[in-house]
Protein backbone atom coordinates (compact mmCIF):
# COMPACT_ATOMS: atom_id res chain seq x y z
CA UNK A 1 0.00 0.00 0.00
CA UNK A 2 1.56 3.49 -0.95
CA UNK A 3 1.81 6.24 1.59
CA UNK A 4 0.60 9.34 1.35
CA UNK A 5 3.33 11.84 2.38
CA UNK A 6 3.09 15.18 3.47
CA UNK A 7 5.33 18.26 2.37
CA UNK A 8 4.81 20.80 4.83
CA UNK A 9 6.82 24.27 4.18
CA UNK A 10 6.55 26.85 6.70
CA UNK A 11 7.34 30.34 6.72
CA UNK A 12 7.58 32.50 9.58
CA UNK A 13 7.87 36.37 9.24
CA UNK A 14 11.55 37.83 10.24
CA UNK A 15 11.82 40.55 12.54
CA UNK A 16 15.84 40.33 11.77
CA UNK A 17 16.58 44.27 10.49
CA UNK A 18 20.37 43.45 9.69
CA UNK A 19 19.23 40.92 6.65
CA UNK A 20 16.74 41.36 4.02
CA UNK A 21 15.27 38.57 4.69
CA UNK A 22 11.19 38.89 5.37
CA UNK A 23 10.63 35.28 6.43
CA UNK A 24 12.86 32.50 7.83
CA UNK A 25 11.97 29.12 6.08
CA UNK A 26 11.38 25.55 7.33
CA UNK A 27 10.63 22.27 5.04
CA UNK A 28 9.46 19.09 6.80
CA UNK A 29 8.06 15.06 5.95
CA UNK A 30 7.04 14.12 9.82
CA UNK A 31 6.05 10.68 7.96
CA UNK A 32 9.95 10.21 7.12
CA UNK A 33 10.95 12.66 10.28
CA UNK A 34 13.07 15.16 8.18
CA UNK A 35 13.15 18.83 8.90
CA UNK A 36 15.54 21.83 7.47
CA UNK A 37 15.25 24.73 8.82
CA UNK A 38 17.69 28.04 8.18
CA UNK A 39 17.04 29.38 4.77
CA UNK A 40 15.53 32.93 4.26
CA UNK A 41 12.74 33.81 2.16
CA UNK A 42 13.83 37.45 0.46
CA UNK A 43 10.90 39.87 -0.69
CA UNK A 44 12.08 39.59 -4.65
CA UNK A 45 10.18 43.02 -5.56
CA UNK A 46 11.74 46.33 -5.77
CA UNK A 47 9.90 49.21 -3.92
CA UNK A 48 8.11 50.42 -7.13
CA UNK A 49 6.92 47.24 -8.28
CA UNK A 50 5.38 46.73 -5.21
CA UNK A 51 3.61 49.44 -5.14
CA UNK A 52 2.59 48.60 -8.66
CA UNK A 53 1.17 45.63 -7.46
CA UNK A 54 -0.93 47.12 -4.21
CA UNK A 55 -2.26 49.44 -6.72
CA UNK A 56 -3.57 46.85 -9.13
CA UNK A 57 -5.10 44.70 -6.48
CA UNK A 58 -6.66 46.97 -4.48
CA UNK A 59 -7.49 50.07 -6.85
CA UNK A 60 -7.60 49.30 -10.18
CA UNK A 61 -10.46 46.48 -10.05
CA UNK A 62 -13.06 49.45 -8.33
CA UNK A 63 -12.38 51.84 -11.65
CA UNK A 64 -11.14 49.83 -14.17
CA UNK A 65 -11.87 52.12 -16.95
CA UNK A 66 -10.73 55.75 -18.45
CA UNK A 67 -7.08 56.44 -17.19
CA UNK A 68 -6.62 54.02 -14.73
CA UNK A 69 -7.68 51.29 -17.91
CA UNK A 70 -4.64 53.08 -19.60
CA UNK A 71 -2.42 52.26 -16.18
CA UNK A 72 -3.60 48.82 -15.65
CA UNK A 73 -3.00 47.47 -19.34
CA UNK A 74 0.52 44.90 -19.81
CA UNK A 75 3.23 46.52 -21.18
CA UNK A 76 5.16 44.23 -23.57
CA UNK A 77 7.90 44.26 -21.12
CA UNK A 78 5.59 41.67 -19.23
Amino acid sequence: MEEILVLSIIFTSSDDASTKAIASVQVRCDALELIHTGNFFANPLMDEEREVLRWYLETYWKWPYEGFATRGKPSRNC
